[in-house]
């Protein structure tokens, strides 16, 4: 079981960088190796705590979330249960996962951020995270779908290509767009971050032309909370006469 309000995540047995708390607002011990300056383009660092806040309430962002934890079951969809929203045979979140995924949203409607969609990929997982988070119309896009659904449509590259594609749409003037996916499965991905996202955990984009989007940051599952703690102000301190 993860611990929230702390700004870290113990470590998850089913996934490597579970661990992970890349962006926490203030935390001076929250960049780890998974999220290293590298990935970031150019000059760039990532933003955090309320620089980071503030760039989400301009808006005009990307928010490209992992669902939260699911259970032991395969993974893998085919493309006709992704069409038939078929999850019988489908892993689903864990009661830890639908408690986070509610926690997030809160969070960033706590932060008052402005969404102005979520779009999520046609997999149980995902579709439920993002109706859990309850801070936007919801709608599915196939061009989140996971690795398994793109054989017979074009395989890696293809998806290669949609994923780019995606990245490269901005949002309505003033607000952001939450996708909620999967990892990106397939050879050398690019991003490659979006490969090694762990479950809830959410990288940030400024869209650009195809292959060119700027991350900004990546928001560990747990973090949530300590963005909003960074843009508390502190109570005022009384007067000593």
């Amino acid at each position: 079981m993860r611990r929230w309000l702390s700004g870290r995540i113990a470590n998850h047995p089913n996934h490597h960088s579970a661990g992970r708390v890349d962006i926490t607002a203030g935390h001076p011990g929250a960049h780890t190796a998974g999220g290293a300056d590298h990935q970031y383009h150019g000059h760039h660092r990532p933003l955090r705590g309320a620089v980071l806040v503030q760039a989400l309430r301009t808006g005009g962002l990307v928010l490209w979330m992992r669902h939260t934890e699911r259970d032991d079951r395969s993974g893998t969809v085919t493309l006709e249960q992704a069409a038939a929203h078929d999850c019988a045979a489908q892993s689903t979140l864990t009661d830890t996962g639908r408690q986070h995924a509610k926690q997030i949203g809160a969070a960033i409607r706590a932060l008052h951020l402005p969404i102005a969609a979520v779009r999520t990929a046609r997999l149980c997982r995902t579709e439920t995270t993002g109706r859990l988070l309850r801070i936007a119309p919801i709608t599915t896009d196939d061009r989140l779908d996971a690795s398994s659904t793109w054989v017979g449509r074009g395989g890696a590259a293809a998806q290669q290509r949609a994923t780019l594609q995606v990245l490269a749409e901005a949002p309505p003037a003033g607000t952001n767009v939450v996708l909620v996916s999967s990892i990106l499965d397939i050879p050398a991905p690019q991003p490659a971050v979006l490969h090694d996202l762990g479950p809830g955990e959410t990288a940030v984009f400024r869209p650009g032309p195809a292959g060119k989007a700027t991350l900004l940051a990546r928001i560990g599952e747990s973090a949530w909370p300590t963005l909003l703690q960074a843009v508390i102000s502190p109570a005022p301190t009384p007067a000593t006469r």
